[in-house]
């Protein structure tokens, strides 16, 4: 497995310890298939897999209502490599995603994104790279994947592996990855948006931002990130 790739499957993992034991210390009630799910409400830790079909996607929103998204994946492969367009194709996987996602922030104190991380440069994780795709009306770059949510929701700071030279281990120069670095470019210059590389090792770079006070054992750590394990305890 690609070691950049841990990086997202260790944090989820470390979330959904946390998950648990909040959850089973607050005596939470799990939903039931096919009842309508709900909202989000102050002190659970909601965690969304969002399946389109064509990439990776979750969406988290933290106890105390600060919100992340982990990749926005659109791939334009074709099966088997990708299942059929989920719930259908009417429309694109960026555009479903953002639509979900907007359903539930109507519950947290703002309506955005306040983390966006990018796990690795695959365009199943954060989109496709195409001539024919519909442009951006904000700046110059083409909507697909993670270009495409955030163009439809603000968000307060990116996180990937390569801000802000995209050059380990070599150059980073495709076209998908020029379309990509126009997008924060434009994000950071014009939309008062913060982009940063992995500080590996940190609590503080993913943190809660309205009532931290309230959740004292809660953290999101980056553990790895370009071949760098971190060197502290994880539970520390």
């Amino acid at each position: 497995m690609n070691r950049n790739n841990k990086i997202l499957i260790k944090i989820i993992s470390r979330l959904i310890y946390m998950m648990t034991a909040f959850c089973l210390s607050q005596n939470a009630i799990y939903a039931q298939v096919g009842s309508v799910f709900r909202g989000w409400e102050k002190g659970f830790l909601d965690i969304h897999h969002i399946n389109t079909g064509k990439g990776e996607s979750a969406f988290f929103i933290f106890p105390d209502g600060t919100t992340m998204l982990a990749d926005a994946g659109a791939t334009g492969r074709a099966k088997p490599r990708v299942t059929d367009a989920k719930p259908n194709d009417d429309k694109t996987p960026g555009d479903w995603i953002a639509r979900y996602i907007l359903h539930f922030l109507d519950e947290t104190p703002e309506k955005r994104l306040d983390y966006i991380l990018i796990s690795h440069f695959h365009d199943d994780h954060m989109g496709t790279f195409s001539q024919d795709l519909k442009p951006s009306e904000k700046g110059n770059y083409l909507l697909s994947g993670i270009t495409e949510v955030a163009d439809k929701i603000p968000f307060g700071k990116l996180i990937d592996r390569g801000w802000p030279e995209y050059n380990w281990p070599r150059p980073l120069q495709s076209k998908g990855m020029g379309n990509y670095i126009r997008f924060i470019q434009w994000q950071t210059s014009e939309n008062n948006a913060v982009a940063e590389q992995f500080d590996v090792g940190s609590k503080d770079q993913i943190k809660l931002l309205f009532n931290p006070g309230d959740y004292p054992e809660f953290s999101v750590r980056n553990i790895a990130s370009n071949g760098r394990p971190c060197k502290k305890s994880l539970f520390h």
